[in-house]
Formats: C-alpha cells, structure tokens, sequence
C-alpha cells in the first residue's frame, strides 16, 4: 500500500501542482499577515465546515466554497492512529486536500498556520499516519 501511496504523491508532484501550493501558501500568510492570526491550539469545527474537496483526478479546481482556515500542527499531532475518518472529520473539518489511493485509502491535506501542509493518510477509514513539514 505504501508503493501506492508514493506513486500517488509522485503524480501530484507536477509543476502545476507546485503552483497552485506555492499560492495558496502566500494566500495564507498574506491572511494571517492582514488579521494578525495567531497560532492557536484548536479550531471550532463549525468555523471549519464546508471546505472544499479536491478532485482525485484531473488537476486542482477552482471551488466557490470558504478556504480553509489554517490548522495548528499541534492540533494534527494529537491524532491517534486508528481514529475514524469520520472523528477527524467532526473535529477538523473537510480536508481540502482529498485524494483516493487505493480502493481502501486516502489521503487528506490540511493547510497549516505555518502555510504548510499536513497530510493524514487513512485506511479502510481510520487514521494510519500523520505527516508534518
């Protein structure tokens, strides 16, 4: 599985993917720059509702729904492994980052106040593993 994984990350390491990482990056801290965000511990679920979902295929698109609202690495550290899809869904909100690897697995990109990404990879909807910048 973890060969499917890889060759997942490989294919979403294109030029084009860069791009759009390097800009959302800036988005983020140009926000945290303009509100004066400060690193917090934990977000209200609520405030982290309707995120929008990429595409498993066919590139990164455009979504009208609210951008998601940066995340403490902290707060995805915590995780423990075997937690369902479904408790980090209620506790963190939609991924903005969603990417199906495998019939049994996924992986789930966060942003992060630090305007990095945190990737949680998930098997047969439960938490196998967190991964922080």
């Amino acid at each position: 599985m973890d060969a499917k994984l890889a060759e997942v990350d490989a294919k979403f390491s294109t030029p084009a993917h860069e791009q759009q990482l390097a800009q959302w990056r800036a988005k983020v801290e140009a926000r945290r720059q303009s509100e004066g965000m400060q690193a917090t511990a934990s977000r209200s679920s609520a405030a982290l509702r309707g995120r929008p979902i990429l595409p498993a295929a066919g590139g990164i698109e455009a979504s009208a729904k609210p951008e998601a609202q940066p995340l403490d690495p902290e707060t995805l550290k915590a995780l423990a492994p075997g937690s369902p899809a479904a408790d980090i869904v209620a506790a963190l909100g939609e991924p903005p980052g969603k990417v199906s690897t495998g019939e049994h697995a996924e992986s789930w990109t966060y942003v992060l106040t630090t305007g990095a990404f945190g990737k949680l990879r998930l098997e047969d909807g439960k938490l196998k593993s967190v991964e922080l910048p």
